[in-house]
């Protein structure tokens, strides 16, 4: 789960919640076979000239947004320590999914964008930043 901050041309800054799945290992054609099974992305990491000589590059896989829920959806049944991971994540789906149907969206950059004079509702931005919260609770990392 994360919440990108992106600066407009008019300087303000828009805050936006997502989910985002990522796959990463040194075997390339796997990661080739999960894209072609659910689709996404796949990019390639090479060690810098400062890293250990002999370091293989890593690539990675990933989806974002409904295509990672589905994903996600898909794979629950199978996971034992990213489950407490998957739920929060597709809870903080869900919640983007009903708003978005409830305010709709114009595309932008790949990104959700409110239409013009419409603002997320604090209550619901507070709700999602809870999702964060319990995300990273449960990596030990801070908020």
């Amino acid at each position: 789960i994360l919440l990108r901050k992106a600066r407009r041309k008019s300087g303000t800054i828009t805050r936006v919640h997502g989910i985002h799945v990522c796959i990463s290992n040194t075997h390339h054609p796997i990661l080739l076979r999960i894209q072609e099974a659910f689709g996404g992305w796949v990019v390639s990491y090479k060690p810098s000239a400062g890293q250990i000589h002999g370091r293989r590059a890593v690539w990675q896989w990933g989806l974002g947004s409904q295509k990672a829920a589905a994903f996600l959806r898909q794979i629950r049944p199978h996971l034992i320590i990213k489950s407490p991971d998957v739920e929060i994540a597709l809870q903080l789906q869900d919640r983007l999914d009903l708003t978005l149907a409830q305010f709709g969206r114009r595309r932008w950059s790949g990104s959700a964008k409110w239409s013009p004079g419409t603002r997320l509702p604090e209550d619901e931005f507070q709700q999602r930043e809870a999702l964060r919260h319990a995300m990273h609770a449960l990596r030990g990392v801070p908020p």
